[in-house]
């Protein structure tokens, strides 16, 4: 009688406009949306490898240590093609520099920064407003519409409990925006397969997978919203009504409101207190160096720089008149790095509350807006995806672990301390060892301008060349296996808020009057 009654229900769902509609319009949007959002991810990731080149190719026409500042960058997200989140808002461009500690990658791989701001338009948007509406309306009247009806009074005086009845109006609403889903779901998959080729490894296939279950699961809690608001009133109307206030809270009012009121009632510091922070122990910082050069080098120091390939890089040969402005250059060096380098440090330090604050914030609108489903399908979406601000900040903090290997690797070469020389010169202690050697070098070089040779050779590019690739240690990220245990607590949730509502409705319909 179970599957009679289930067959009855979903044939007469199939035969209706709205299934029709519904069909059409989900199958629309997500092709769209997979189509649009998988050129973009294409486009992302060629020029996510074209600055990654270009990165490269700086490094390598970089001729003094001291000049050095390795540049690493985000790749976009296979994932975000169905939830791109926050990741075209955030930076993904990071420099690692020795005198400050990266905070927040700058640029972003969105070709127009002014669209970035916009609602992305994506498969996590079509779940959270067109797919949860059409799961309302295939139940709105599924009670209140058969007692208008007549029908429900002849279906009670049968055999059949109300539980049966109840049960088999849920499952076949739910079936029916299924397949749509699920049909939609499976055309977009070959899209990216045999169009943009876009391939996924296995952990990514799962997270895919998860994410159609987390939507559907969505997507039965408005089906259970539609039914349980049927089983509150008697017109078909009026549930229809209430079905889309319950709705707008859930989905609109609440998230919004959260977020408000989290700004409202835990506010940030204001961001100039950090920036005159900064500036401030810049200058203190600069005064510092200035002071030594007066106090300690009376004489002044020089230098040759030199552009080379179109890139401005200050190549230091630091070929001076004698020893002594040598040792000048050196001492101005080790006091240079000993004060700029902690500074980096106090200013993270200072940095970091900032970050706990907007943390603290982050958490406590999440905390607010518990009640809505829409926000906890966007955490399942978005942890999968790695396209929520966890991920970015993941990338910042091996961004700052990848750092602190680049300084080791400096600091292991002695070039902060015994052997400042390789830091500021690609000359050695050999050649700076008598003022006879430093005046001989400047008459080579004086004849190699007579005779009308390029300036870099003068200089001795064609003697050191590019400093070696083992400078700069390999920066390897990798994001590609989601974390299915975070996506584990929101799944919980809508599945607790499903079996609420559930239930809820199902006692209103146990004490509903089908006469």
């Amino acid at each position: 009688m179970f599957g009679i009654l289930l067959w009855k229900e979903i044939r007469e769902h199939l035969m209706t406009f709205r299934f029709a509609a519904a069909l059409v319009t989900i199958f629309l949007l997500v092709i769209i949306s997979v189509w649009v959002n998988g050129n973009d991810y294409l486009r992302r990731r060629d020029t996510f490898n074209t600055l990654s080149d270009t990165a490269a190719t700086q490094v390598a026409e970089t001729y003094v240590v001291s000049q050095l500042v390795p540049i690493i960058h985000r790749p976009p997200s296979a994932l975000s093609v169905f939830a791109q989140g926050e990741e075209k808002r955030l930076g993904n461009r990071v420099e690692i520099e020795r005198y400050s500690i990266p905070a927040e990658a700058s640029d972003s791989l969105t070709d127009n920064p002014l669209m970035a701001s916009q609602q992305s338009f994506d498969l996590l948007l079509i779940f959270t407003f067109i797919i949860s509406l059409f799961g309302i309306l295939f139940t709105y009247d599924s009670i209140s519409g058969e007692r208008e009806r007549g029908a429900l009074r002849m279906l009670c005086s049968n055999a059949m409990g109300r539980r049966t009845i109840y049960l088999v109006k849920f499952v076949a609403g739910l079936i029916v925006l299924s397949i749509p889903v699920i049909i939609s779901f499976l055309c977009a998959l070959q899209v990216l397969q045999w169009v943009h080729t876009i391939q996924y490894n296995p952990d990514q296939w799962i997270a895919i997978g998860v994410m159609l279950f987390g939507g559907l699961l969505y997507g039965a809690l408005f089906v259970a919203v539609g039914l349980c608001c049927s089983s509150l009133v008697r017109r078909p109307s009026t549930s229809l009504v209430l079905s889309l206030l319950i709705w707008t809270l859930l989905v609109v009012l609440i998230p919004g409101a959260a977020t408000n009121t989290a700004k409202s009632l835990d506010p940030l510091p204001s961001p100039t207190e950090f920036s005159n922070f900064e500036q401030r122990t810049r200058e203190e910082t600069k005064n510092k160096v200035q002071v030594f050069r007066m106090m300690s080098l009376p004489r002044g120091l020089g230098g040759r720089r030199c552009t080379s390939g179109g890139i401005s890089q200050s190549y230091y040969l630091l070929d001076s008149f004698n020893v002594t402005r040598w040792n000048d250059w050196i001492k101005y060096a080790l006091f240079k790095e000993s004060v700029w380098q902690p500074r980096a440090y106090t200013v993270w330090d200072f940095y970091l509350r900032f970050l706990e604050e907007k943390k603290r914030q982050k958490n406590f609108a999440e905390i607010l807006s518990f009640p809505s489903p829409s926000q906890r399908l966007h955490n399942i979406f978005t942890l999968l995806a790695k396209t929520d601000y966890e991920a970015y900040a993941d990338f910042m903090s091996q961004a700052r672990r990848y750092r602190e290997t680049f300084m080791q690797g400096l600091k292991d070469r002695g070039l902060f301390d015994s052997n400042i020389i390789g830091l500021i010169s690609r000359r050695t202690q050999d050649d700076i060892s008598s003022d006879e050697k430093i005046a001989e070098r400047f008459r080579k070089m004086d004849a190699r301008m007579q005779n009308g040779e390029d300036w870099e050779v003068v200089l001795g590019f064609d003697q050191f060349g590019p400093l070696p690739p083992e400078l700069i240690p390999h920066f390897a990220y990798d994001f590609e296996k989601p974390d299915f245990g975070e996506s584990f607590l929101p799944i919980g949730v809508l599945f607790f808020m499903l079996a609420l509502v559930f239930f809820a409705g199902f006692i209103a319909f146990m004490r509903y009057d089908v006469r």
